[in-house]
């Protein structure tokens, strides 16, 4: 996933786990910076 900094597996796992679109990695990176 395109993330802004290096985010540790099981974080970026649990985050998509409670992200409405965990397919729109756009929107994850945006939300996470």
């Amino acid at each position: 996933a395109p993330f802004a900094k290096p985010v540790p597996k099981p974080f970026e796992k649990a985050w998509r786990s409670v992200d409405p679109f965990p397919g729109d990695n756009n929107h994850n990176s945006n939300r996470i910076m």
